[in-house]
């Protein structure tokens, strides 16, 4: 792409810095921008009350691992609190050739601002934001790891060499519903007249370069022999070829893609995984980074969630740990889900215009089935995605032994591609049935 002189002036100064000024690293600008920008606030909290007015003793302290997307550091000044601070660079920070609008932090933000509306204990505090900068200053989850981490080490079920206190997978899984059902309800028509809901569709409608990921990355690339984003061991190479030459699964496919890409109920955090959640075990549960965010069905994130979970258990039980602990997560979640979406409704029952023909009818029931059917399809294409696609198994590349992760990958296809045809099939109706099969794997 050829820059023109005007497009190079349109860019912002922290932006030209960075592409252009290639000896200077991101911290370092990134840490010049704070200190520029002390005095100034977007949350009434200006960075100095909370890092000190001693500006040249703010340093960076490290980067924090585990993102593909974007630059994040932790931010500490004459203080004791420490900030993450977060750049949106205009590129994938993993691949720089491949160029991404730094709008998405925007997105970003105002997801954030309004998670923290409706349920402001489930994400971090958001201090400073910058949308022209792409920066994001929010609260620091010190001791947090992500949840498929946690999971992983088995937190749930033992206190570890460094005292780590139990983990409280109940909790969690009440943190995470909260989250859920409170954002997506307050953005749906159930909430929401639609001269109020439509406008926010279509606003967020223009994050649609993430949009685009998702849908290349989940329902498109995994499902094509020879996509060079494609990668798995040698050892899966028939079960990988079995996925993708199965016809009947791939029309299921297009029709939870059609689903993903013509059904805006409410808004998403488009990327809700197990390493999208923090824990900390002595403290609380925290959803971070919905750049991905956009209108789509209500069963997209519950889905990427419960299908990532089985993705964990399947990694424990294959390497003769337990994973019984996740599949209890997993009804909880939904379970807790379902009590808080309708509760909810029943709450505001006047307040969205989706079902006010007659006030008297309780179109719940019906509503639910459907989500359930979307959940349970969704966490079948998160699960093959995540075997056969960008961005692998995290948790399968945690096992040492190759023949044990390959077992499980296997059992993941599987029990993803059983999830999917249950979109149409209708063979599984409870979360409880969901969980059973996946104990006869």
């Amino acid at each position: 792409h050829t820059t023109t002189f005007v497009e190079f002036l349109n860019f912002s100064t922290f932006t030209i810095l960075h592409t252009t000024m290639l000896s200077i690293d991101t911290e370092s600008i990134l840490l010049q921008y704070l200190t520029q920008n002390a005095e100034k606030t977007t949350s009434n909290v200006p960075l100095t009350s909370l890092l000190g007015k001693d500006i040249s003793q703010w340093k960076i302290l490290e980067e924090l691992s585990g993102g593909n997307m974007n630059f994040t550091f932790v931010v500490q000044g004459t203080t004791e609190t420490r900030l993450i601070a977060k750049y949106s660079a205009p590129y994938v920070k993993i691949l720089k050739d491949w160029t991404l609008n730094q709008k998405r932090s925007g997105f970003e933000i105002d997801h954030l601002l309004l998670a923290n509306k409706y349920t402001e204990e489930n994400v971090p505090k958001v201090y400073h934001y910058d949308k022209q900068e792409a920066i994001i200053v929010m609260e620091y989850m010190e001791n947090a790891v992500t949840l498929r981490e946690a999971l992983m080490k088995q937190w749930h079920s033992s206190v570890d060499e460094n005292s780590t206190p139990q983990l409280d997978l109940k909790k969690v899984a009440s943190q995470v519903s909260d989250y859920i059902a409170n954002v997506l309800f307050h953005t749906s028509d159930l909430f929401l007249p639609i001269k109020e809901k439509m406008p926010q569709v279509v606003k967020f409608s223009e994050n649609y370069e993430l949009i685009q990921i998702t849908d290349q990355v989940v329902f498109t690339e995994p499902y094509i022999p020879d996509c060079k984003n494609n990668y798995w061991d040698d050892a899966i190479e028939q079960d990988v070829r079995s996925i993708q030459n199965d016809v009947a699964l791939k029309k299921v496919i297009n029709k939870l893609k059609d689903k993903f890409r013509n059904s805006p109920q409410a808004l998403l955090h488009g990327d809700l995984h197990t390493g999208s959640i923090l824990v900390d075990p002595t403290r609380r549960t925290w959803i971070i980074d919905p750049e991905f965010c956009f209108f789509g069905p209500v069963g997209f994130d519950l889905g990427l969630f419960i299908g990532n979970s089985y993705i964990t258990y399947f990694c424990l039980n294959e390497q003769g740990l337990d994973g019984e602990p996740v599949l209890t997560m997993i009804e909880d979640t939904w379970n807790q889900f379902v009590e808080r979406f309708t509760n909810l409704f029943y709450e505001n029952r006047t307040s969205g215009d989706l079902y006010n023909i007659d006030l008297t009818m309780d179109p719940m029931e019906d509503y639910m089935e459907q989500v359930f059917a979307d959940s349970i399809g969704y966490s079948g294409c998160a699960m093959i995605r995540r075997i056969i696609g960008v961005a692998a198994c995290l948790d399968a590349r945690m096992i040492k032994d190759s023949k044990v992760k390959n077992a499980a990958e296997r059992k993941v296809m599987v029990m993803g591609k059983d999830l999917v045809m249950n979109y149409t099939s209708r063979q599984f109706l409870t979360i409880d049935e969901v969980n059973d099969q996946a104990r006869r794997m």
